[in-house]
């Protein structure tokens, strides 16, 4: 994981990219290998913005999901 996005095989780097850790991690390692500062790495922090909020809105949308057919199950008291 701590390689970038480019190396590696074609059929993954779309999936990679789509991962909130990948633009962390390329956060981290391009800030103290390549001693980049904020303004050289805003877009690899606006891409982590977006895909974290995509991330956190779907698992809302799921976790609401749940909840309702949890609740007309009757199930949701049991644990």
């Amino acid at each position: 994981m701590m390689f970038p996005v480019q190396a590696r095989p074609a059929g993954l780097q779309p999936t990679s990219a789509a991962i909130p850790l990948t633009h962390g991690l390329t956060i981290v390692r391009d800030g103290i290998l390549l001693d980049r500062g904020f303004i050289d790495l805003a877009p690899v922090f606006i891409r982590l913005l977006i895909s974290g909020a995509i991330f956190m809105t779907i698992g809302f949308v799921a976790f609401r999901y749940m909840e309702r057919k949890a609740r007309e199950r009757g199930v949701l008291g049991r644990y």
